[in-house]
C-alpha cells in the first residue's frame, strides 16, 4: 500500500486512522469536500481511497465515485455510510466501490478495509454478458483496449515502456494501439 486518500472529517478518528495507515506503509493525504478530492487525485495518483460517504449528499456521492473511478489510474475504493440505502449501496458497488461497510470502521480496522479493497478485483463477466447484442464485439474490444491503455499509462505516469510492462506488451505495441484508437475515433 503506498498512496491513500482518506476522505473524512478532521477529528480524532482521522488522526488514529492516519497513524494506522502510515504504520502499514501508506502515504496518506486528506480531503473532506468534492473539490478537494478532485484536486488531490489530479496532483498525485492514489492506489486507494477510503471514503466516509456520510459527508456527502446522495447526488454528491454518485459524482464522487464517478470522479474516482474515471481517474487514471483508478484507485481501489473502500467506503462506509450509515445513511446509504440498500439500493444506493448496490449502485455504489456497480460504480466501482470495492468494499462497503454500514458503519465507520475503527481506526485500526481501516488498514484491513483498504487492503481488502486493494485485493478485490471487479468481476467483468456479468457486465460483458449484458453487453452482448447491445454492442458489437469490435466496439466492446475497443472500449476494453482503451480502458486498459489509459489505466496502464496512468499507473505508469505516462511512461509508455512501464505501461507496456504492466500490460505485458511492448512499448511499440502500446504506441501502435494508441494510434489505432485515435484513427478509429
Amino acid at each position: 500500500m503506498s498512496d491513500v486518500l482518506l476522505v473524512v472529517d478532521a477529528d480524532p478518528w482521522r488522526t488514529e486512522a492516519e497513524r494506522a495507515l502510515k504504520a502499514a506503509g501508506a502515504n496518506v493525504s486528506f480531503a473532506a469536500r468534492l473539490g478537494q478530492v478532485s484536486l488531490s487525485m489530479r496532483s498525485q495518483a492514489k492506489d486507494g481511497v477510503l471514503v466516509d460517504l456520510d459527508l456527502f449528499r446522495p447526488s454528491e456521492r454518485v459524482e464522487l465515485i464517478e470522479r474516482l473511478t474515471h481517474s487514471s489510474p483508478a484507485p481501489a475504493i473502500a467506503a462506509w455510510s450509515t445513511e446509504v440505502t440498500q439500493e444506493e449501496a448496490f449502485e455504489l458497488g456497480r460504480q466501482g466501490v470495492r468494499t462497503f461497510r454500514r458503519s465507520r470502521p475503527s481506526p485500526t480496522r481501516v488498514v484491513d478495509l483498504m487492503l481488502r479493497a486493494l485485493d478485490t478485483h471487479p468481476v467483468l463477466e456479468p457486465r460483458l454478458r449484458a453487453m452482448v447484442g447491445r454492442v458489437t464485439q469490435s466496439e466492446m474490444l475497443k472500449m476494453v483496449r482503451e480502458t486498459l491503455r489509459d489505466q496502464a499509462l496512468g499507473a505508469a505516469r505516462g511512461n509508455k515502456t512501464h505501461a507496456g510492462r504492466l500490460l505485458r506488451i511492448s512499448r511499440q505495441s502500446l504506441h501502435q494501439r494508441g494510434r489505432d484508437i485515435e484513427e478509429a475515433s
